[in-house]
C-alpha cells in the first residue's frame, strides 16, 4: 500500500506542476461555468412543474453534472496519455519494470493518482450546483445520484485510458485511441437496431449513456453501477497484466 501510496501522490503531484493539470481545470471550469448559466436560464424561463426541488435538481444541477461526462471524452485522454506511455517515450520504463515495485502496484498508483485529480475537477464543479442553494432547496438525494454516476463515469475514462497508455507506444496514440473508444460507448447505443434481441440489448447495455442517465435522475441501479465497476477492474486489471508481460519481456 506504501508504494502504491508514492506512485499515486507522484502522479498527482505532476499533474499539479504541470501547465497541464491547470489548463484543464480552468477550461473545463470555464465550459461548465457556461452550461450551468444556460442551464439556469432555461429552467427560469420554462421552469418544471412536476416538484420544485425535483425541477430544478435534475434540469439544471444534475444535467449540469451528466454534460461532464461530455467533455470528458477530450479531457481524460489527455490526463491519461502519459501514464504509461509517457514513460516508455522517456525510456524510464524499463527502469520502473526493474524496480521492486509490482506491476499492479504501479498501474494501481498511476490509476489512483489521476483519479485523485479527476475527483478535485467534480468537487469544483459541484460548487456550482451547490450555490443554488442560496435561492433554493434542492433534491440532495437525486444531487448525490448524478454525482456518484458522473464519478463513477470519469472513472471508467481513466482506467480505460490507462489501459490504452499502457498500449501504446507514444501518449498520442494513446489519447486518440482512448478518443475513439470513449465515442464509441456514447454511440454504441445507436447501433442497436439489427432487429436481432440478444445482439441489440448487448449493445444498449455497453452504452455509457444508458449507464449515467438514470443515476442522473435518482435511480441508482445495481446494474448501473456493475457496468462502471467491472469497467475499471476490467481496465485495471489488464494494464497490469500489460506491464506484467513487458516486465518479463525485460
Amino acid at each position: 500500500m506504501r508504494m502504491i501510496g508514492i506512485v499515486a501522490w507522484r502522479e498527482l503531484r505532476n499533474l499539479f506542476v504541470t501547465p497541464l493539470g491547470w489548463t484543464v481545470l480552468v477550461l473545463v471550469q470555464a465550459i461548465q461555468g457556461l452550461l450551468f448559466y444556460r442551464l439556469t436560464q432555461a429552467y427560469l424561463n420554462a421552469p418544471v412543474i412536476t416538484g420544485a426541488k425535483a425541477g430544478i435538481t435534475y434540469n439544471v444541477a444534475a444535467l449540469s453534472l451528466g454534460t461532464s461526462g461530455y467533455i470528458a471524452l477530450l479531457v481524460v485522454p489527455l490526463l491519461t496519455m502519459n501514464l504509461i506511455s509517457g514513460e516508455r517515450q522517456r525510456a524510464t520504463l524499463p527502469l520502473l519494470l526493474s524496480s521492486p515495485v509490482s506491476g499492479l502496484q504501479v498501474v494501481l498508483g498511476k490509476y489512483l493518482g489521476v483519479l485523485g485529480f479527476l475527483a478535485v475537477l467534480l468537487a469544483m464543479l459541484t460548487a456550482m450546483p451547490l450555490f443554488l442553494l442560496i435561492g433554493t432547496p434542492l433534491d440532495m438525494g437525486l444531487l448525490a445520484s448524478a454525482l456518484l454516476g458522473t464519478f463513477l463515469l470519469l472513472a471508467a475514462y481513466a482506467a480505460l485510458g490507462l489501459y490504452m497508455s499502457a498500449l501504446a507506444p507514444r501518449p498520442a496514440l494513446a489519447a486518440l485511441g482512448t478518443v475513439v473508444v470513449l465515442l464509441l460507448l456514447w454511440v454504441v447505443e445507436l447501433l442497436a437496431s439489427t432487429g436481432i434481441d440478444a445482439m441489440d440489448a448487448t449493445l444498449a447495455y455497453l452504452s455509457a449513456f444508458q449507464h449515467l442517465e438514470p443515476m442522473l435522475r435518482g435511480a441508482v441501479d445495481s446494474r448501473d453501477l456493475a457496468y462502471f465497476l467491472l469497467a475499471i477492474f476490467a481496465f485495471v486489471s489488464l494494464s497490469a497484466l500489460h506491464l506484467e508481460r513487458l516486465r518479463l519481456r525485460n
